[in-house]
């Protein structure tokens, strides 16, 4: 019988990338806390992997004593095939965890996965280095930090826009303000194209852009997305302007385009702190960044240079990069 030992965490991720890699276990085993439990994270990772018998020890978090007992009176078959990955928890279970197993008579095949590097480490009995060859769509790694989807829009569900969407931003980058986005903004224009024109438009543009500089899959993007986590009670919800995977992390775009393109940083606090709380709702691999199709000035710029490390916001840019593709191209492949 093969036999996974793994230890919930917050940082859901390593967790569902080893299953879905290592392929089908016949039994489950997650060490775990009561905090995590409370959280729902062992949940959030076997529904993410399809996984629905699984078994859970509860430990405290800290204590090694303890944990290494429940180890020790804890039942495995005599012809178990054990492999056990080591990544999440906190320190006393993972040292109580190595140790014990590598004790065994017949020890297990031991892993580790460093934070943002593409390999697993196999760190016993010998070490060897394994890359990381599944891929998640976004759906996968939003489901795996306990994320449901409530909205979200495909860009195969809009081509007919993304032609005028390229239409508007290149009259932009000639410094143009479109007389389409010019009447949209007034109180009267009760067209149906309206929410496109005082933003939509921006977020599909970019949709489609990222999407064909990175080659992705249609799973592997959503733009004008509203999202909540599984664990609120309440109906609150957070809406993301574009979404997407790419090599198993996730990127999170707010996009921005003002009247008389002229950017206005009284009118983005709210969403920097929207992007500064990524981390802490949808794991550590998560990268905010901000665009505009608007121009900043050397002092708004100074702002979010000023600003942006502080809430943990990966980078900016304006019309002078995402109007130009090879610099555009540039920004994104180092985010």
């Amino acid at each position: 019988m093969r036999t996974l030992i793994s230890i919930s965490s917050e940082q859901t991720l390593p967790n569902v990338l080893f299953i879905k890699q290592f392929g089908a276990f016949d039994r489950y085993v997650f060490l775990t806390t009561d905090r995590m439990e409370e959280k729902g994270v062992t949940r959030w990772v076997t529904q993410t992997c399809g996984i629905v018998n699984y078994e859970l020890l509860n430990v405290h978090a800290e204590q090694i004593d303890r944990i290494s007992e429940a180890w020790e009176t804890f039942a495995f078959y005599p012809h178990d095939q054990l492999t056990v990955h080591l990544t999440g928890g906190t320190k006393m279970m993972a040292l109580a965890t190595y140790s014990f197993f590598t004790n065994l008579p017949k020890p297990p095949q031991i892993y580790y996965k460093p934070l943002r590097e593409d390999d697993f480490l196999q760190i016993f009995p010998q070490p060897d280095t394994v890359p990381v060859k599944v891929q998640l769509n976004l759906l996968e790694y939003l489901s795996a930090y306990g994320v449901t989807v409530k909205e979200a829009h495909q860009l195969s569900a809009h081509q007919s826009k993304i032609s005028v969407a390229k239409q508007l931003m290149q009259q932009i980058r000639k410094g143009n303000v479109p007389l389409e986005i010019t009447q949209a903004l007034h109180a009267n224009y009760k067209e149906k194209d309206k929410m496109f024109l005082t933003g939509g438009w921006l977020e599909l543009w970019l949709a489609n852009y990222i999407q064909q500089h990175f080659k992705l899959k249609q799973d592997a993007i959503r733009f004008n997305i509203r999202l909540t986590r599984t664990t609120k009670k309440s109906q609150e919800n957070t809406e993301y302007d574009v979404m997407y995977v790419h090599n198993n992390r996730l990127y999170v775009a707010e996009c921005k385009y003002f009247s008389g393109g002229k950017f206005l940083k009284s009118k983005i606090n709210k969403d920097w702190y929207k992007l500064a709380g990524l981390q802490l709702h949808i794991g550590l691999y998560a990268t905010p960044f901000l665009i505009s199709a608007c121009k900043m000035s050397p002092s708004v710029r100074q702002y979010l240079t000023d600003s942006h490390r502080l809430f943990r916001i990966k980078a900016f840019a304006d019309i002078d990069t995402i109007g130009n593709p090879s610099k555009f191209n540039h920004f994104l492949n180092n985010l």
